[in-house]
């Protein structure tokens, strides 16, 4: 019994240390923090403009941008709507294109007012 408790005294601080200790075969600590990458990623995701719907009434198309209803040539936070789609919409920041578009079957065609 004594034996087994000085070997549990002895692995208990090489425990600890190695907690500390980068992963040698994982260098880029991939895996490592996911709750790092998911606020990274949600950061990232929170910047995006999220495109919501595409009404059309066969001539005109307007956008629902992050709740905001908007036309070619507006902007959207830092970008410009440069075209609307049936589907899809084309943003541009600083020369910088952005194309957002919408799930399978969630478009409508509709009368815009």
């Amino acid at each position: 019994m004594l034996a087994l408790q000085g070997l549990l005294v002895l692995a208990w601080p090489v425990a600890a240390i190695a907690a500390g200790l980068a992963d040698p075969t994982n260098p880029n600590g991939l895996g490592r923090s996911d709750s790092v990458a998911a606020s990274v990623q949600n950061e990232i995701m929170a910047s995006v403009p999220r495109l919501n719907a595409v009404v059309s009434n066969g001539t005109q198309r307007v956008a629902i941008i992050d709740g905001r209803r908007v036309h070619e040539r507006e902007q959207v936070g830092e970008y410009t709507v440069v075209k609307i789609g049936l589907r899809n919409v084309t943003l541009r920041k600083k020369g910088e294109i952005l194309a957002l578009e919408l799930p399978q079957m969630v478009y409508s065609k509709a009368a815009i007012q």
